[in-house]
């Protein structure tokens, strides 16, 4: 996918929006200062300047006050938009094919570097040549770049992983978090990060479970956040014509800090906003549907002072204007 401009599919910043959330920031906000929006990141097909990419990941760790924030995200190996790395893996019988598996994947959505694995007689090199100089310093961007190679090497060999035999190379040493602390660090320059370890290593087979299996352990272990989500949702609905529902008064319902109730969301993949949206919504959809209540009463009891405001988040979420949705469900 190698065209005149250094693009990058959004559906690679998903992990990011993710631990955003769990940190308990809200991402929209970090992804409109960067001009991007949230629903272009859910899009698979949306793509954008890397440089775009290189400023949300910076204007990110402003935002999380942490310098490791990427790269500790990459060490997650949360594969939420990177499909092709689920794919290199279950195609993969050796350490050697899943690194070839991914170079092939991660060269489809990237336009602006070059991913590569190299074999140095008896070391292995994988990594990562920018197409272009950038003009803004990708200390972020390589922090991830190096943690995920950590990451992916972590899961095909498991122990068998010795880190004193690799060298991680960035622009900034600095963005590594401690738990890197024993692996080799240098300094490299701006147009590429890499990962250098003993090219025997390619032939070990791929010992790890699948990530469906892994999936599948993490839902088990979500359970209880899954369960209070469910809980909190009630009590949203249960009391969002009730009073001024906001961040505040939402994580009172649950006896609990803002932040920490954002954090137990972001757990999830979703944040106070979007549940608050989500109970204005259901409740509104129940009072067209089953009620006789004006427009005008419906807006009002969810906390919409202007209906017109009301109308077009309405059409936003269903596609209908609230008259055009009751007419609808109204006549089946």
């Amino acid at each position: 996918m190698v065209g005149s401009l250094p693009l990058v599919h959004l559906s690679v910043l998903r992990p990011l929006v993710s631990d955003l959330r769990a940190r308990g920031i809200d991402p929209e906000v970090v992804l409109e200062a960067s001009g991007l929006t949230l629903s272009a990141v859910s899009d698979d097909n949306a793509k954008m300047h890397v440089i775009v990419i290189h400023q949300f990941l910076e204007i990110a760790a402003k935002f999380a006050e942490d310098p490791t924030f990427a790269a500790t995200a990459g060490l997650r190996l949360d594969t939420s938009g990177w499909s092709f790395l689920s794919a290199a893996e279950e195609r993969a019988n050796s350490l050697g094919d899943f690194l070839t598996g991914y170079v092939s994947g991660a060269n489809q959505v990237n336009s602006s570097v070059a991913a590569y694995l190299e074999v140095r007689d008896a070391l292995a090199v994988f990594g990562e040549r920018r197409r272009f100089k950038p003009s803004v310093k990708p200390a972020q961007n390589d922090g991830y770049m190096i943690a995920l190679a950590i990451s992916i090497l972590r899961r095909a060999i498991g122990r068998r992983l010795e880190p004193k035999q690799v060298t991680l190379i960035m622009s900034d040493t600095k963005v590594v978090p401690r738990e890197l602390d024993d692996f080799q660090l240098l300094k490299g320059d701006w147009m590429g990060s890499r990962v250098s370890f003993p090219s025997e290593w390619l032939s070990y087979p791929v010992e790890s479970p699948s990530f469906d299996e892994e999936m599948q352990r993490a839902a088990s272990a979500k359970k209880p956040e899954i369960d209070f989500l469910e809980g909190f949702r009630g009590l949203l609905l249960q009391n969002v014509d009730k009073q001024k529902l906001n961040s505040r008064t939402a994580a009172d319902l649950v006896a609990m800090p803002v932040r920490k109730l954002a954090r137990r969301l972001g757990v999830l993949g979703t944040d106070i906003s979007s549940e608050l949206g989500r109970a204005k919504m259901l409740y509104s959809k129940e009072q067209l549907q089953s009620t006789d209540r004006s427009i005008e009463e419906v807006s009002a009891a969810i906390g919409y002072t202007d209906p017109a405001n009301f109308s077009r988040a309405f059409r936003r979420e269903t596609g209908l204007s609230p008259t055009s949705y009751r007419k609808t469900v109204n006549s089946k």
